[in-house]
């Protein structure tokens, strides 16, 4: 499981909390199995930032490639990419020092990429572009444009996201995003 919050406290009995649910929710979307949180926090937040949840350890194998995170666990892989370059800061943390920030989780398997090496390469050529408030990703999906006030866009063309079929069926190769968590 790989996920992002904003931590609502340091406090682990109390929820939110460092990773249990979020002080300020993103604005969050997912299309198939790519999802983007947009994080905008205020700069005098006790925490002033988000982070994922990134358990290294857990991983049969992980790269870091540029701006992505990517791990394989069976014949499944997560990459997971920040507009800020978090840092790894212990076994499963990773932190944007930005108050604003886009996160994109994008999921696999071994059906549509070889191995880790051919999914980071994929993930780490494609486009991605974030101006603080408009997030566009040339995604498995197509082109996607989200952000802060506008519809999902595919390709163009607005998506609906209310009532999005949760499956994780697989469909088109690849499992739902919706075990990325984020």
């Amino acid at each position: 499981m790989v996920f992002t919050n904003h931590p609502g406290s340091d406090d682990l009995t109390v929820r939110p909390n460092w990773l249990a649910g979020n002080a300020i929710l993103p604005r969050a979307v997912q299309h198939h199995n790519v999802t983007v949180c947009l994080h905008r926090v205020p700069a005098d937040d006790p925490f002033p930032f988000s982070h994922a949840y990134f358990p290294f350890g857990e991983f049969d194998e992980v790269l870091h490639v540029g701006t992505w995170w990517l791990a394989r666990s069976g014949d499944g892989f997560v990459g997971l990419w920040c507009s800020d370059q978090p840092t790894r800061l212990d076994p499963a943390e990773l932190r944007s020092t930005c108050s604003v920030a886009a996160w994109v989780c994008e999921v696999a398997d071994t059906t549509r990429y070889a191995d880790l090496a051919a999914f980071a390469e994929a993930l780490s050529t494609a486009t991605i572009a974030w101006s603080g408030d408009h997030l566009e990703y040339a995604s498995t999906q197509g082109r996607l444009e989200f952000s802060w006030d506008g519809p999902l866009l595919v390709d163009g063309s607005a998506v609906s996201v209310e009532d999005y079929p949760r499956s994780t069926r697989r469909t088109g190769g690849s499992r739902s995003a919706s075990g990325c968590g984020l």
